[in-house]
Parts: structure tokens; sequence; C-alpha cells
């Protein structure tokens, strides 16, 4: 009979990074990923992705100082996302949203994300968005908010267009000047975010005009890029 020696080592194939992440949430969300729960957080929903910039390529034209940042309207849409997975016939608001750190994408490779929707009450939910690098155990919290069923309560006041244009006045920015002024700052939009067309300015309030055609807006309640521009609408103000 041979000798035979066993080193007695589990071997078991893992899984890619491309394969464990493929999968898209059920609303087809690039941003969100797997759907699972957790037997430490019972109640709590949670979806998984690695989100990169080979992946989701607009995701470039999102910098500051030079440096890939995932935006924060991200955050915003993957919450609402996560509420309209979890009951997609109601609608949700939400409040009380902080920005904690910034999550810095690499040139190459990606960060896992993982975003935590808990029940609060009948008719509320709180979130999380938490990511780490690859091969990192430490998550760190990025975003933290509230969602809660809006109550439609029919038609709201509004005020035309040309009357807010006729109480600003005359000054205004086209969408090269705007940009400028960002990146005098350090907030550098490449073309997927330069939705910014035109800037009527006054005292303590503005009004902008924005291109809100982008592609696979389908695949997301709004898309990001769209809502990070009506966020940089916000910036005139401080200029």
């Amino acid at each position: 009979a041979l000798p035979i020696s066993f080193q007695r080592e589990r071997c078991w194939p893992e899984p890619s990074i491309a394969k464990r992440f493929a999968a898209a949430d059920e609303t087809g969300n690039p941003l969100l990923g797997r759907r699972f729960t957790s037997s430490r957080q019972p109640g709590t929903v949670l979806w998984e992705s690695e989100i990169g910039i080979a992946a989701i390529p607009y995701l470039t034209d999102h910098r500051v100082m030079r440096a890939a940042v995932f935006p924060a309207s991200a955050y915003i849409e993957m919450a609402l996302s996560g509420a309209r997975a979890l009951l997609p016939d109601q609608t949700f608001e939400i409040s009380k949203a902080a920005f904690l750190n910034a999550a810095y994408l690499p040139e190459t490779g990606g960060r896992v994300f993982q975003l935590a929707i808990t029940p609060e009450g009948s008719d509320a939910f709180a979130f999380e968005v938490r990511s780490r690098e690859e091969g990192d155990a430490d998550w760190v919290l990025h975003a933290t908010g509230r969602l809660k069923r809006s109550q439609d309560s029919g038609k709201k006041d509004s005020e035309s267009i040309d009357d807010l244009k006729a109480r600003l006045g005359d000054e205004t920015r086209d969408s090269a000047a705007f940009y400028a002024g960002t990146a005098r700052g350090g907030l550098h939009y490449g073309p997927a975010f330069q939705l910014v067309e035109q800037v009527w300015m006054g005292e303590s309030e503005a009004l902008c005009r924005l291109r809100a055609n982008v592609e696979n807006q389908s695949q997301y309640m709004m898309h990001p890029a769209v809502l990070d521009a009506c966020f940089q609408s916000m910036a005139v103000l401080g200029r």
C-alpha cells in the first residue's frame, strides 16, 4: 500500500468578485446589488454590491481635488430604491440625511457598499450606507437618514418660472462659467455631471436650468447625476 498523508486543510473554490456581485437587485438598480438579511440584525434588510468606475463609468466624472468620490446623491438614490424594493406601491420622503465620510473610489477595482434599512414604527425606516475597500475588514459609515411614507396632500403652491426670473434680475451664468467656478473650489465635474446649463442669481436665491436626459435613467428613481446637479445648484448661493 502507498503511504498517504493528510494536511487536513479545507479547500473551497472562492467565487470571483465579478460573479459575487454580478446579480442586480430586483429593481435593476446597479447601486444596490444583492439583497439579504442577517441573524445579527433582525428586521433589517441589507443590500451589498461592489461599486467601481469600471462597472459604473459615469462615477469617474465626480471628483473632489481630482480624486473620484462617490456622490452624496447616490446614497439618497440607494435609500429610495431600497425602500421601493421593499414596498413598491408606496412613496417615501427622506429626512435627517447626514453625510459623514467620503467614499473615495479607486481608479481600478472598487469598494464594497452595504445599504441597511431598518423599520422605525409602522410608517418609517432608518437607513445607513457603509463601505469598505476590497480585502479590508473595517466598514466606514458614510450616510444615515430616515425614510418616511409620504402623505400626498395634493397640489402644492408654486411660482411660475417667468415670475421667478423677473424677481431674480438679469445676472446669469452659463454652464462654462458655472463649472469654472466649481473647479476653482476643488470640485471637478466631468461631462456626466455637468448638467447645469444656466443659472439666474439673486441675493439669497437662485434658479438653475438642468439637462436631465441622461443615460440609463430608467434604472434609477432619480439618476445620481441629476440629483447631484440639484445639489450643485445650491452651491451658487455660497459664491
